[in-house]
């Protein structure tokens, strides 16, 4: 080969090699952006942005929306909680009836007294001033358990208001109600309440309270001192004069 042949060659060579780096510095430039110097970076405030970046939106249409369609913002749905149910409060005669009665034991059965004498209409004043009477009357007459008949016993040692034998007498329930004070068929807490025999009165101890506090009601302290020989057995000095109310 000649001089001038190589010559030619070889510059031709030069020149495609030119070309080359020509064009890959321009790749370099539009897919990563300008090449910055690297003494310039510490100084150069200029956020960084290639063009390959700059070209992506920033919200992009989601899949299935046409561009150019409005759509809604999301909305965020509150969680929804279901109203608990609460159970109906209990009647005044549901209250009496599930209170723990024993023998010789008098809260439950004043707390009894003073719901069905409030459910009567007495004044709150009035329960009060006969509530040591009532307490008495209990003590005396019951020991405080609804269920009584005369001539029962309880067991011993006590359990709540269970008996160990059952009466035959006619007086019954907490103030030991007798059929000639009212619950004859002929006279006012049958004809009126419904109370007709002893075992009206002990049906529960809402009933056997209610003829307790009517029957004071209707004849004061009469029923329960009526002569020396009841007095015996209560301190009629409790009971405010007259009538519950009056």
């Amino acid at each position: 080969m000649n001089l001038p042949e190589w010559c030619r060659r070889n510059r031709l060579e030069l020149q495609a090699a030119g070309i080359i780096a020509a064009l890959f510095a321009v790749g370099v430039i539009l897919v990563d952006g300008p090449m910055i110097p690297a003494a310039a970076w510490d100084n150069d405030t200029t956020p960084y942005v290639s063009v390959a970046t700059a070209a992506v939106p920033e919200s992009p249409i989601p899949h299935g929306v046409e561009a150019g369609t409005a759509t809604s913002p999301p909305v965020r749905l509150e969680s929804v909680q279901a109203t608990p149910t609460l159970p109906p409060p209990l009647t005044p005669q549901q209250v009496v009836n599930a209170l723990p009665y024993a023998v010789s034991q008098p809260g439950p059965a004043m707390e009894a007294y003073r719901i069905v004498a409030a459910h009567l209409g007495w004044s709150a004043a009035t329960i009060e001033a006969w509530a040591p009477f009532a307490e008495d009357v209990m003590y005396g007459e019951s020991q405080f358990c609804w269920n009584r008949i005369g001539g029962d016993a309880m067991v011993y040692p006590p359990d709540g208001c269970r008996k160990s034998r059952e009466g035959h007498s006619s007086d019954a329930g907490f103030g030991q109600v007798t059929p000639i004070a009212g619950y004859r068929s002929d006279l006012w807490m049958c004809q009126e309440y419904g109370m007709c025999s002893k075992w009206d009165i002990v049906q529960d101890p809402w009933h056997s309270m209610l003829a307790m506090v009517l029957l004071m009601e209707r004849e004061g302290r009469q029923p329960w001192c009526y002569d020396d020989f009841a007095r015996k057995y209560h301190d009629c000095t409790l009971a405010p004069a007259g009538r519950p109310g009056t």
